[in-house]
């Protein structure tokens, strides 16, 4: 494994060194941002290069990954016993704004999420089969809700949405047959 660590980050050096010594005048400057190689391209563009390590552990099993809008996804590591989840709303000082396909599919332990205010997606499958989960809080900007979101987790009980209403680009099967209630307009308090 630590061959392959180490191989990858050759490449992206390699990479790093030819794209920021291109005489193009597309690339206008290379630098690392939190471990991140970010490229700036003269029409101001940004793109997210990758890793210098694999540091991107959070508190309480979550793993957290860089996206091109310089924001981060979020996705759990393992079912590790814990029982409630906070999910933050920033990492290494930037929004956290996704979480992921399939980010705590089939977890055995949680009971509880209160998903941060920075959150403006929730991928499809997120959720799915989350046996012991009873209550969820889903903040006023989740702007997507993916399909089959909240399937096979027969011990959810409510979710709480801040919105006033389901939101127009939510899936219309985010709840995947789950028979929660959905109190709109409510913040779980």
């Amino acid at each position: 494994m630590k061959k392959y660590v180490i191989l990858a980050l050759a490449l992206l050096m390699l990479f790093i060194l030819i794209s920021c010594n291109n005489t193009s005048d597309d690339i206008e400057e290379c630098k690392i941002i939190d471990g991140e190689v970010i490229i700036t391209y003269s029409d101001g563009r940004t793109e997210n290069a990758g890793r210098l390590s694999e540091e991107n552990r959070g508190a309480e099993g979550l793993d957290f990954y860089l996206l091109q809008d310089l924001t981060y996804a979020v996705r759990f590591n393992g079912d590790n016993g814990v029982k409630n989840i906070v999910i933050p709303d920033t990492y290494n000082g930037r929004p956290v704004t996704e979480i992921m396909k399939s980010a705590f599919s089939n977890n055995k332990t949680i009971e509880t999420i209160v998903i941060g205010k920075n959150v403006k997606a929730i991928k499809k499958y997120a959720f799915e089969g989350c046996e012991n989960l009873k209550s969820i809080t889903i903040p006023k900007g989740v702007e997507q809700c993916g399909e089959w979101v909240f399937s096979l987790c027969p011990n959810l009980a409510v979710i709480n949405c801040e919105a006033e209403s389901l939101p127009t680009d939510w899936d219309k099967d985010w709840l995947g047959g789950c028979e929660a209630e959905v109190h709109f307009g409510n913040n779980g308090n």
